[in-house]
Protein backbone atom coordinates (compact mmCIF):
# COMPACT_ATOMS: atom_id res chain seq x y z
CA UNK A 1 0.00 0.00 0.00
CA UNK A 2 1.26 3.65 -1.03
CA UNK A 3 -0.09 6.88 0.19
CA UNK A 4 0.93 10.33 -0.29
CA UNK A 5 -0.28 13.19 1.11
CA UNK A 6 1.72 16.55 -0.21
CA UNK A 7 1.44 19.88 0.48
CA UNK A 8 4.10 22.35 -1.60
CA UNK A 9 3.91 26.08 -2.37
CA UNK A 10 5.72 27.13 -5.01
CA UNK A 11 4.71 31.49 -5.00
CA UNK A 12 1.24 31.76 -6.00
CA UNK A 13 0.93 28.06 -7.00
CA UNK A 14 0.19 25.52 -4.50
CA UNK A 15 -0.34 21.55 -4.84
CA UNK A 16 -2.31 20.39 -1.86
CA UNK A 17 -2.55 16.63 -3.12
CA UNK A 18 -3.61 13.55 -1.48
CA UNK A 19 -3.18 9.80 -3.81
CA UNK A 20 -3.25 5.72 -2.82
CA UNK A 21 -2.29 2.83 -4.25
CA UNK A 22 -4.53 -0.14 -2.81
CA UNK A 23 -2.08 -3.34 -3.12
CA UNK A 24 -4.36 -4.48 -6.07
CA UNK A 25 -3.35 -1.51 -7.96
CA UNK A 26 -0.38 -2.07 -10.14
CA UNK A 27 0.22 1.05 -12.10
CA UNK A 28 -1.43 4.34 -10.95
CA UNK A 29 -2.02 6.88 -13.43
CA UNK A 30 -1.48 10.77 -13.26
CA UNK A 31 -2.96 13.10 -15.26
CA UNK A 32 -4.11 16.92 -15.83
CA UNK A 33 -3.17 19.97 -17.64
CA UNK A 34 0.47 21.45 -17.71
CA UNK A 35 1.33 23.52 -14.39
CA UNK A 36 -1.32 21.00 -13.01
CA UNK A 37 0.94 20.26 -10.38
CA UNK A 38 2.14 16.42 -11.31
CA UNK A 39 5.68 16.82 -11.82
CA UNK A 40 5.76 18.52 -8.14
CA UNK A 41 4.03 15.64 -6.78
CA UNK A 42 6.19 13.17 -7.95
CA UNK A 43 9.49 15.27 -7.34
CA UNK A 44 7.85 15.42 -3.95
CA UNK A 45 7.44 11.65 -3.32
CA UNK A 46 10.73 10.88 -4.73
CA UNK A 47 12.92 13.45 -2.09
CA UNK A 48 13.69 15.62 -5.33
CA UNK A 49 11.61 18.14 -3.23
CA UNK A 50 10.60 18.91 0.23
CA UNK A 51 7.24 19.37 0.80
CA UNK A 52 5.54 22.08 3.44
CA UNK A 53 3.55 19.34 4.70
CA UNK A 54 2.16 16.26 4.55
CA UNK A 55 3.50 12.49 4.60
CA UNK A 56 4.85 9.78 2.11
CA UNK A 57 4.81 6.16 2.93
CA UNK A 58 4.64 2.98 1.13
CA UNK A 59 4.41 -0.66 3.03
CA UNK A 60 4.57 0.93 6.29
CA UNK A 61 8.11 2.48 5.59
CA UNK A 62 7.64 6.01 6.04
CA UNK A 63 10.08 8.47 3.62
CA UNK A 64 8.55 11.65 4.78
CA UNK A 65 6.59 12.76 7.69
CA UNK A 66 6.16 16.94 8.53
CA UNK A 67 4.51 16.43 11.94
CA UNK A 68 7.25 13.56 12.92
CA UNK A 69 10.14 15.86 11.21
CA UNK A 70 11.07 12.11 9.21
CA UNK A 71 12.81 13.06 6.03
CA UNK A 72 14.44 9.86 4.47
CA UNK A 73 17.04 11.03 1.60
CA UNK A 74 15.86 9.98 -2.69
CA UNK A 75 19.10 7.78 -2.13
CA UNK A 76 17.36 5.73 1.34
CA UNK A 77 13.87 5.86 -0.25
CA UNK A 78 14.41 3.18 -2.65
CA UNK A 79 12.33 5.10 -6.12
CA UNK A 80 13.07 4.46 -9.48
CA UNK A 81 12.27 7.81 -11.90
CA UNK A 82 12.35 7.80 -15.48
CA UNK A 83 12.28 11.53 -16.48
CA UNK A 84 11.01 12.62 -20.00
CA UNK A 85 14.36 12.71 -21.68
CA UNK A 86 16.21 9.71 -19.46
CA UNK A 87 18.66 11.19 -18.24
CA UNK A 88 21.46 8.05 -19.66
CA UNK A 89 25.12 8.74 -19.05
CA UNK A 90 26.40 8.77 -22.41
CA UNK A 91 30.12 8.08 -21.49
CA UNK A 92 28.82 4.71 -20.19
CA UNK A 93 27.71 1.60 -22.04
CA UNK A 94 25.04 0.47 -22.34
CA UNK A 95 25.30 -2.12 -19.86
CA UNK A 96 27.10 0.21 -17.43
CA UNK A 97 24.07 2.24 -17.89
CA UNK A 98 21.64 -0.93 -16.61
CA UNK A 99 24.01 -1.94 -13.97
CA UNK A 100 24.61 2.01 -12.63
CA UNK A 101 22.53 1.88 -8.97
CA UNK A 102 22.50 -2.08 -8.75
CA UNK A 103 22.00 -3.02 -5.20
CA UNK A 104 24.75 -5.11 -3.82
CA UNK A 105 27.04 -5.29 -6.47
CA UNK A 106 26.87 -5.48 -10.46
CA UNK A 107 24.94 -8.83 -11.38
CA UNK A 108 25.81 -9.80 -14.95
CA UNK A 109 22.87 -12.27 -15.70
CA UNK A 110 20.41 -9.85 -14.52
CA UNK A 111 21.62 -6.84 -16.44
CA UNK A 112 21.38 -9.13 -19.99
CA UNK A 113 18.03 -10.67 -18.65
CA UNK A 114 16.60 -6.98 -18.68
CA UNK A 115 18.15 -6.11 -21.92
CA UNK A 116 16.83 -9.11 -23.41
CA UNK A 117 13.27 -8.33 -21.73
CA UNK A 118 13.90 -4.34 -23.47
CA UNK A 119 14.85 -5.55 -26.66
CA UNK A 120 18.23 -4.12 -26.52
CA UNK A 121 19.91 -6.78 -25.65
CA UNK A 122 22.18 -5.76 -28.83
CA UNK A 123 23.19 -2.51 -27.54
CA UNK A 124 24.81 -3.75 -24.28
CA UNK A 125 28.07 -3.10 -25.18
CA UNK A 126 27.34 0.40 -27.30
CA UNK A 127 27.24 4.07 -25.91
CA UNK A 128 23.76 4.83 -25.52
CA UNK A 129 24.52 7.90 -27.93
CA UNK A 130 24.22 5.03 -30.34
CA UNK A 131 20.30 4.61 -29.44
CA UNK A 132 17.51 5.76 -30.78
CA UNK A 133 15.31 7.71 -28.87
CA UNK A 134 12.72 4.62 -28.35
CA UNK A 135 16.15 2.47 -27.29
CA UNK A 136 16.89 5.26 -25.01
CA UNK A 137 13.95 5.26 -22.87
CA UNK A 138 13.93 1.28 -22.79
CA UNK A 139 17.49 1.34 -21.24
CA UNK A 140 16.41 4.17 -18.95
CA UNK A 141 13.13 1.93 -17.77
CA UNK A 142 15.15 -0.65 -17.15
CA UNK A 143 18.15 0.80 -15.33
CA UNK A 144 15.53 2.17 -13.12
CA UNK A 145 14.08 -1.23 -12.40
CA UNK A 146 17.17 -2.66 -11.68
CA UNK A 147 17.74 -0.54 -8.88
CA UNK A 148 15.67 -2.63 -7.08
CA UNK A 149 12.78 0.34 -6.14
CA UNK A 150 10.46 0.26 -3.71
CA UNK A 151 8.46 2.27 -6.40
CA UNK A 152 8.83 3.13 -10.00
CA UNK A 153 7.99 7.45 -11.03
CA UNK A 154 7.13 7.83 -15.19
CA UNK A 155 7.07 11.01 -15.26
CA UNK A 156 5.66 11.02 -18.73
CA UNK A 157 8.37 8.63 -20.44
CA UNK A 158 6.99 8.55 -23.75
CA UNK A 159 6.78 12.36 -24.70
CA UNK A 160 8.93 13.29 -27.80
CA UNK A 161 8.56 9.38 -29.89
CA UNK A 162 6.35 8.43 -32.57
CA UNK A 163 3.49 6.69 -32.50
CA UNK A 164 5.12 3.57 -33.06
CA UNK A 165 8.04 3.65 -31.12
CA UNK A 166 5.96 5.12 -28.49
CA UNK A 167 3.68 1.90 -28.31
CA UNK A 168 6.35 -0.26 -27.95
CA UNK A 169 7.82 1.46 -25.46
CA UNK A 170 4.53 1.12 -23.80
CA UNK A 171 3.75 -2.55 -24.28
CA UNK A 172 7.54 -3.21 -22.79
CA UNK A 173 6.98 -1.37 -19.91
CA UNK A 174 3.67 -3.32 -18.96
CA UNK A 175 5.32 -6.62 -19.43
CA UNK A 176 8.00 -6.16 -17.45
CA UNK A 177 5.31 -3.98 -14.37
CA UNK A 178 3.78 -7.55 -15.00
CA UNK A 179 6.55 -9.32 -14.33
CA UNK A 180 8.30 -7.55 -11.46
CA UNK A 181 5.26 -6.36 -9.88
CA UNK A 182 6.90 -3.33 -8.73
CA UNK A 183 4.18 -0.36 -8.43
CA UNK A 184 4.36 2.64 -10.81
CA UNK A 185 3.43 6.15 -11.02
CA UNK A 186 2.70 7.02 -15.09
CA UNK A 187 2.20 10.60 -15.84
CA UNK A 188 0.93 11.06 -19.20
CA UNK A 189 -1.52 12.95 -21.99
CA UNK A 190 -2.66 10.34 -24.01
CA UNK A 191 -5.77 8.51 -22.90
CA UNK A 192 -4.84 5.26 -25.14
CA UNK A 193 -1.63 4.86 -22.80
CA UNK A 194 -3.18 5.30 -19.64
CA UNK A 195 -6.07 3.18 -20.43
CA UNK A 196 -3.10 0.03 -21.82
CA UNK A 197 -1.15 0.33 -18.48
CA UNK A 198 -2.94 1.49 -15.76
CA UNK A 199 -5.29 0.11 -13.28
CA UNK A 200 -6.37 3.19 -11.88
CA UNK A 201 -5.82 6.98 -12.66
CA UNK A 202 -5.93 10.09 -10.30
CA UNK A 203 -6.69 13.44 -11.99
CA UNK A 204 -4.54 16.53 -10.96
CA UNK A 205 -5.70 20.19 -12.20
CA UNK A 206 -4.50 23.14 -10.04
CA UNK A 207 -2.76 21.56 -7.55
CA UNK A 208 -6.15 19.44 -6.67
CA UNK A 209 -6.99 15.66 -7.17
CA UNK A 210 -10.45 16.05 -9.34
CA UNK A 211 -11.11 12.84 -10.15
CA UNK A 212 -10.01 9.48 -8.99
CA UNK A 213 -11.24 5.75 -10.05
CA UNK A 214 -10.52 2.31 -12.16
CA UNK A 215 -8.89 3.96 -15.40
CA UNK A 216 -11.26 2.42 -17.80
CA UNK A 217 -14.20 3.92 -16.12
CA UNK A 218 -13.38 7.42 -15.43
CA UNK A 219 -10.46 8.38 -17.80
CA UNK A 220 -12.33 11.06 -19.43
CA UNK A 221 -10.41 11.14 -23.03
CA UNK A 222 -11.73 14.98 -23.07
CA UNK A 223 -10.06 15.78 -19.74
CA UNK A 224 -6.32 15.05 -21.08
CA UNK A 225 -6.50 15.36 -24.54
CA UNK A 226 -5.08 18.18 -26.36
CA UNK A 227 -5.23 18.44 -30.47
CA UNK A 228 -2.47 16.41 -30.78
CA UNK A 229 -3.26 13.61 -28.35
CA UNK A 230 -6.77 13.52 -30.35
CA UNK A 231 -5.31 12.72 -32.94
CA UNK A 232 -3.29 9.82 -32.03
CA UNK A 233 -5.93 8.36 -30.14
CA UNK A 234 -5.86 4.27 -30.75
CA UNK A 235 -6.50 0.76 -29.31
CA UNK A 236 -3.60 -0.88 -27.96
CA UNK A 237 -4.21 -4.39 -28.37
CA UNK A 238 -2.11 -7.64 -27.02
CA UNK A 239 -2.91 -11.07 -29.18
CA UNK A 240 -0.59 -13.47 -30.93
CA UNK A 241 0.00 -14.84 -34.01
CA UNK A 242 -2.58 -17.18 -35.15
CA UNK A 243 -1.67 -17.52 -39.46
CA UNK A 244 -0.10 -16.27 -42.39
CA UNK A 245 -2.06 -16.40 -45.22
CA UNK A 246 0.69 -16.02 -48.08
CA UNK A 247 -1.77 -15.02 -50.98
CA UNK A 248 -3.33 -12.55 -49.00
CA UNK A 249 -0.10 -11.19 -47.78
CA UNK A 250 -1.72 -10.68 -44.30
CA UNK A 251 -1.28 -11.88 -40.79
CA UNK A 252 -4.09 -13.13 -38.61
CA UNK A 253 -3.81 -11.95 -35.03
CA UNK A 254 -6.44 -13.82 -32.44
CA UNK A 255 -6.93 -10.89 -28.83
CA UNK A 256 -8.83 -11.33 -25.85
CA UNK A 257 -12.25 -13.48 -26.06
CA UNK A 258 -11.19 -14.93 -28.97
CA UNK A 259 -11.41 -11.86 -31.63
CA UNK A 260 -9.28 -12.13 -34.89
CA UNK A 261 -7.89 -9.55 -36.52
CA UNK A 262 -6.37 -9.38 -39.62
CA UNK A 263 -3.02 -7.27 -40.50
CA UNK A 264 -1.81 -6.43 -43.96
CA UNK A 265 1.97 -7.22 -44.55
CA UNK A 266 2.60 -10.46 -44.61
CA UNK A 267 5.51 -11.11 -41.73
CA UNK A 268 7.65 -14.59 -42.58
CA UNK A 269 9.78 -14.17 -39.43
CA UNK A 270 7.13 -14.19 -36.85
CA UNK A 271 7.03 -16.48 -33.85
CA UNK A 272 3.59 -17.69 -33.73
CA UNK A 273 4.16 -18.76 -29.68
CA UNK A 274 5.21 -15.44 -28.61
CA UNK A 275 2.78 -12.75 -27.77
CA UNK A 276 2.77 -9.46 -29.73
CA UNK A 277 1.03 -6.31 -29.48
CA UNK A 278 -1.21 -4.12 -32.06
CA UNK A 279 -3.07 -1.12 -32.62
CA UNK A 280 -5.65 0.50 -34.59
CA UNK A 281 -6.11 4.41 -34.39
CA UNK A 282 -9.32 5.83 -33.87
CA UNK A 283 -9.64 7.81 -36.87
CA UNK A 284 -9.37 4.75 -38.74
CA UNK A 285 -12.63 2.74 -37.04
CA UNK A 286 -15.80 2.96 -39.20
CA UNK A 287 -19.26 2.82 -37.11
CA UNK A 288 -22.31 1.47 -39.05
CA UNK A 289 -25.74 0.67 -37.76
CA UNK A 290 -26.52 -2.40 -39.99
CA UNK A 291 -23.72 -4.85 -41.01
CA UNK A 292 -21.82 -3.13 -43.85
CA UNK A 293 -21.77 -5.08 -47.30
CA UNK A 294 -19.27 -4.83 -50.29
CA UNK A 295 -16.56 -3.10 -48.34
CA UNK A 296 -12.40 -3.89 -48.76
CA UNK A 297 -12.37 -3.90 -45.07
CA UNK A 298 -11.10 -7.28 -43.95
CA UNK A 299 -12.06 -6.60 -39.81
CA UNK A 300 -15.98 -6.53 -39.38
CA UNK A 301 -17.53 -6.45 -35.76
CA UNK A 302 -20.45 -6.63 -34.46
CA UNK A 303 -20.55 -4.58 -30.67
CA UNK A 304 -22.02 -2.31 -28.29
CA UNK A 305 -21.25 1.44 -27.98
CA UNK A 306 -20.01 1.32 -24.11
CA UNK A 307 -19.41 4.92 -23.93
CA UNK A 308 -19.71 8.29 -26.08
CA UNK A 309 -17.47 11.29 -25.06
CA UNK A 310 -17.69 15.07 -26.70
CA UNK A 311 -14.78 16.72 -27.44
CA UNK A 312 -14.70 20.25 -29.15
CA UNK A 313 -14.46 19.01 -32.46
CA UNK A 314 -15.76 15.27 -32.43
CA UNK A 315 -17.14 12.60 -30.46
CA UNK A 316 -15.08 9.44 -29.49
CA UNK A 317 -17.35 6.59 -29.11
CA UNK A 318 -15.77 3.51 -27.55
CA UNK A 319 -17.08 -0.25 -28.69
CA UNK A 320 -17.20 -3.29 -27.14
CA UNK A 321 -16.57 -6.00 -29.52
CA UNK A 322 -14.90 -8.42 -27.20
CA UNK A 323 -12.00 -5.87 -26.89
CA UNK A 324 -12.38 -2.16 -26.83
CA UNK A 325 -12.03 -0.17 -29.87
CA UNK A 326 -12.11 3.64 -29.89
CA UNK A 327 -13.91 5.38 -32.86
CA UNK A 328 -14.01 8.90 -34.26
CA UNK A 329 -17.77 9.73 -35.39
CA UNK A 330 -18.25 13.53 -36.16
CA UNK A 331 -21.45 14.99 -34.78
CA UNK A 332 -23.64 15.29 -37.82
CA UNK A 333 -22.51 11.22 -37.82
CA UNK A 334 -23.68 10.74 -34.51
CA UNK A 335 -27.27 12.55 -34.72
CA UNK A 336 -27.96 10.74 -38.29
CA UNK A 337 -27.23 7.33 -36.62
CA UNK A 338 -28.45 7.98 -33.27
CA UNK A 339 -26.02 6.72 -31.43
CA UNK A 340 -26.31 6.37 -27.67
CA UNK A 341 -24.21 4.16 -25.17
CA UNK A 342 -25.79 0.44 -24.88
CA UNK A 343 -26.93 0.82 -28.83
CA UNK A 344 -25.74 -2.21 -31.29
CA UNK A 345 -23.23 -1.31 -34.00
CA UNK A 346 -20.94 -2.61 -36.37
CA UNK A 347 -17.35 -1.60 -36.34
CA UNK A 348 -15.07 -2.49 -39.41
CA UNK A 349 -11.15 -1.00 -40.42
CA UNK A 350 -8.76 -2.29 -43.27
CA UNK A 351 -6.15 -4.68 -42.52
CA UNK A 352 -3.70 -2.11 -43.49
CA UNK A 353 -4.87 0.05 -40.66
CA UNK A 354 -3.61 -2.31 -38.15
CA UNK A 355 -0.39 -1.57 -36.75
CA UNK A 356 2.12 -4.06 -35.43
CA UNK A 357 4.32 -2.68 -32.58
CA UNK A 358 5.93 -6.39 -31.24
Amino acid sequence: MFRAEITKRRGAFVLNAAIEMPEACRVLGIVGPSGGGKTTLLDCIAGVDRPDAGHVQIHGDVWFDADAGTIKSLRNRRVGYVFQDGALFDHLSVRENLAYGMRGGVDKARVEGMALDLGIAALLDRSPKTASGGERRRIAIGRALLSDPQLLLLDEPLTGLDTVTAGRVLVYLRRLLMQTGVPALFVSHSPSDLMHICDRVVGIANGQVVHSGDATSVLSVADCTGARELSELRSIIEARHVSTEDSARSDTFEAANGVKIVALGRTASLDLTRSCAISIFARDVVLASHRPRGVSARNVYAGRVHRIERTESLAVVEVDIGIRLFSEVGYESLREMSLVEGADVFAFFKASAVQRLL
